[in-house]
């Protein structure tokens, strides 16, 4: 068998698929490539999630807040439980739940 020469056309079709791989693989891994398209797709999806559960978050804050306005009972009742405070005079009793009976 005689070693085909090397003619115009070859060489051209050698180079074209050079540059194609050339490209292929600067398109898959380059800084704008294709994976890093995925990785920013799969942060935009976390990210659209999480505005989801914000946006639920603060329409249930204001509704809690609507429901306080006005509410002066409930504001002093919430004043109280989340933060412990007492108005002036009262006497508070702290109980121990972790002390048993017999170690008192």
């Amino acid at each position: 068998m005689e070693p085909k020469e090397w003619t115009r056309e070859r060489t051209v079709l050698c180079v074209m698929v050079l540059l194609f791989v050339l490209s292929l693989v600067y398109l898959t891994f380059s800084d704008s490539g294709l994976i890093r398209v995925w990785r920013l797709g799969s942060q935009v999806t976390a990210l659209n999630d999480e505005i989801t559960q914000l946006h639920s978050e603060n329409n249930e804050l204001a509704r809690e807040i609507e429901q306080l306005r006005g509410d002066d009972a409930r504001i002093t009742r919430e004043i109280r439980e989340r933060l412990g405070m007492v108005e002036p005079g009262e006497t508070v009793f702290v109980f121990d739940a972790h002390i048993k009976p017999s170690q008192r």
